[in-house]
């Protein structure tokens, strides 16, 4: 079924098969007549080949297969034939006169030139570029007809999308971050974090989630709960996020981490994770987002003979398989709103204290080694507890004082928090940043110092004692002392 194109052209871009005077359409609309003339012929020596039977090297079809391998859309079956026929029409077009003429346009245009300067693209992308332009145009073409007869308006169209694209020098792009470990078994209402939105994964990206399955493997012997079975549903949704030319790679189906949202996302799932601190502790459980998916129904005609609209996935991090997967209760959404509303309200030095509080602490979740564990998870009670002060001596007293007073009312239990954390500050913390102490040392010292003989118990004692900080700063227990 050929793909169905979300652009068409608009009103008055097209008169009497001519464009307007604007962008890489030459006054009088020559540019686009000159393509149509040969993307029809090139469309014509498909047909004919086809009925002769011509085989295409495997040598030509190798760029051809592996722009639609990094990317989601696939040829239609029913194209596919004929779209492996277009490297051959392309050679036998070479000598033309249109052609030369088409090169000479493209290469001297000022928006083709601005993104696609001649010192960087050299005599090879002279060649090649203008060749790889039109393979563009015509497989588009052929995806979404099926067939290789011309149809002029659907070629207008498409030509009309690809004009509004390089008008802009963008894509619109929705980000999808499908949410690992939030399990899909219950209810939860949509709701916004800023201009992200939680929701379920719709249809057409479900099937994007089963197509980048090598992130998302999970083992058959996984321990879950029964409330909570590992359902992929949920995901955190960017519906429109712009990205320049420049932030894609040479193919023009991936975009370059750099112009991902990746920060604010690891921000976002470091917050969920911090909000999984509900019902009774020691039952915690891990969110994560191992890969985001992105894709835009824009498309422009490009020199890398790419006839898809970008449509792929970034890899983000690894899963983690040690925790259960967290069911909401309800009004979980109205818990992780107001953590976000509470993050976002403060001053901006603040702000940036609470988010690496929290994203050490997330850090800390998907740690396998013991000892790296217990390092983030001291990052992230320093960060939270010391809001910033310089504290050259007694810092571990400081952190103690600050962490018991969040922890509880009571002063029995405060003084016992205070005296664990301190011992744990003073007496573990060194071993693990300052001598590099593996676990077998530092369960001795654990033993001998602190009274505790399961090392993973005093682990947990710190991520009981972050969470429970955590919390009573959002609920505003102590907020004044913030």
């Amino acid at each position: 079924m050929p793909i169905t194109v979300g652009v068409g052209m608009a009103k008055g871009d097209q008169k009497n098969g001519r464009f307007r005077k604007k962008g890489v359409f030459t006054a009088g609309g020559s540019f686009f007549d000159l393509i149509c003339s040969l993307i029809g012929e090139v469309l014509r020596l498909v047909q004919s080949f086809a009925r002769e039977g011509r085989q295409v090297p495997e040598e030509l079809l190798f760029l051809m297969q592996l722009c639609e391998g990094d990317n989601f859309q696939k040829t239609p079956p029913g194209s596919r034939s004929y779209a492996f026929l277009l490297p051959l029409a392309l050679e036998n077009l070479e000598s033309s006169p249109e052609y030369a003429k088409f090169c000479r346009l493209l290469l001297t245009e000022r928006r083709f030139n601005k993104v696609f300067p001649p010192a960087e693209r050299g005599e090879a992308g002279n060649l090649v570029f203008p060749k790889e332009y039109l393979l563009s145009i015509a497989w588009r073409y052929l995806n979404q007809t099926g067939t290789p007869a011309l149809r002029p308006e659907a070629l207008g169209e498409i030509l009309a999308q690809s004009e509004a694209v390089w008008e802009k020098r963008s894509f619109n792009f929705r980000m999808v971050a499908p949410l690992v470990g939030l399990s899909g078994s219950g209810e939860l209402p949509e709701f916004n974090l800023g201009r992200w939105r939680l929701r379920r994964l719709s249809e057409s990206e479900v099937a994007r989630v089963q197509y980048f399955r090598q992130y998302f493997s999970l083992p058959a012997t996984m321990v879950y709960s029964g409330e909570a079975p590992p359902c992929l549903s949920f995901a955190l949704v960017l519906e429109d996020c712009e990205v320049p030319f420049s932030g894609l790679a040479a193919g023009w189906n991936v975009v370059r981490p750099e112009f991902l949202p990746e920060k604010e996302l690891r921000d976002l799932v470091s917050l969920l994770q911090a909000a999984t601190s509900v019902g009774e502790f020691g039952c915690w459980s891990a969110i994560s987002c191992p890969v985001l998916i992105y894709y835009t129904v824009d498309w422009a005609a490009n020199p890398f003979g790419n006839p898809f609209s970008p449509d792929y996935a970034w890899p983000l991090g690894r899963l983690h398989f040690g925790r259960e997967w967290f069911l909401p209760p309800a009004g979980w959404d109205d818990w992780v709103s107001r953590m976000f509303s509470f993050i976002e309200g403060a001053p901006e030095p603040e702000k940036v204290r609470y988010r690496r509080a929290l994203r050490w602490f997330a850090e800390s979740i998907f740690c396998d080694n013991l000892c790296d564990r217990m390092m983030k998870l001291f990052i992230a009670l320093e960060v939270l507890c010391l809001g910033g002060i310089k504290v050259d001596r007694g810092k571990g007293q400081k952190i103690a004082a600050r962490c018991s007073e969040l922890l509880h009312t009571d002063d029995r239990e405060r003084r016992r928090w205070r005296k664990f954390i301190k011992d744990a500050y003073e007496k573990v913390r060194p071993l693990l940043f300052h001598e590099g102490a593996d676990e077998e040392k530092l369960a001795q010292l654990l033993k001998e110092k602190l009274k505790i003989s399961v090392p993973e118990e005093c682990a947990d004692l710190l991520e009981i004692a972050f969470r429970t900080a955590w919390n009573a700063l959002v609920l505003g227990l102590a907020r004044e002392k913030a």
